[in-house]
């Protein structure tokens, strides 16, 4: 589930002569969005469930910020990410909640545009189980998972083709310039996909 533009709005007032009590402070009120819908991942994280979110951009205005004003509008997006649609729901439902709360307590509006949802994708039992199989063969250890992330796979299950994936450990994340596959972790990859292809 995704909000891709959404805003904050609130006042722009001078930082210097505005008394804390009476501002319309946009980022303060977007950061306690951000602070709730991580609580509420702890929450359901201590519960095991399957659960991550990005805010991924978070921004005001540079045409009008200042070092010396109060922000009156912020602009961010929020990737919510879950194999279960039952979370997923659970997560809308409390964003929208949150954000009504924030914008009563701290005089401001929230601006949150549809969320696009796109369906978790379930890859083919029979193909993780021969990768779990191969696993066990080769001595590798095991540790089935799901990804956050969209992956060719399950554009291929979507389109009606049997897909599964195999992971290779990955120092320091994926998909950001310091990660680091060490090559022989690469090699124990290809070696379970040999397995499982023949």
């Amino acid at each position: 589930s995704r909000l891709r533009n959404s805003r904050c709005v609130g006042a722009y007032n001078h930082g210097g002569a505005t008394p804390q009590e009476i501002r319309q402070d946009a980022v303060i009120a977007t950061s306690d969005l951000v602070m709730r819908v991580h609580r509420k991942w702890q929450e359901l994280h201590a519960q095991g469930r399957d659960l991550v979110f990005a805010f991924g951009k978070l921004s005001t205005d540079p045409e009008v910020h200042s070092l010396s004003k109060v922000p009156g509008e912020t602009r961010f997006s929020l990737d919510i990410r879950s194999g279960s649609p039952e979370v997923l729901a659970c997560m809308r439902a409390f964003v929208l909640e949150q954000a009504q709360l924030i914008a009563a307590e701290r005089n401001v509006r929230f601006e949150l545009d549809e969320f696009t949802l796109s369906k978790p994708t379930v890859l083919d039992s029979g193909m993780v189980e021969t990768l779990r199989a191969g696993c066990s063969a080769l001595g590798l250890p095991i540790c089935t998972m799901a990804s956050g992330g969209g992956h060719d796979a399950q554009e291929f299950t979507r389109a009606g083709i049997p897909a599964a994936m195999i992971f290779v450990r990955n120092a320091n994340g994926s998909h950001v310039a310091e990660e680091a596959m060490a090559m022989p972790d690469f090699e124990l990859g290809t070696q379970l996909l040999e397995h499982a292809t023949l």
